[in-house]
């Protein structure tokens, strides 16, 4: 019983890294095309 307990927690904790490692990546694409776009609109307001 302990065995089987252990094995699902440690699925758990893997799939909630996971989970974070996503969300993190996530993250950083979103900035980084929120960085692009206010470079885009500051070379059209310059123009």
């Amino acid at each position: 019983m302990e065995d089987i307990n252990t094995r699902e927690n440690k699925k758990i904790k893997s799939q909630l890294s996971n989970q974070s490692n996503l969300v993190s990546s996530l993250f950083n694409h979103v900035s980084s095309i929120h960085q692009q776009l206010k470079n885009t609109t500051v070379k059209v307001s310059l123009c």
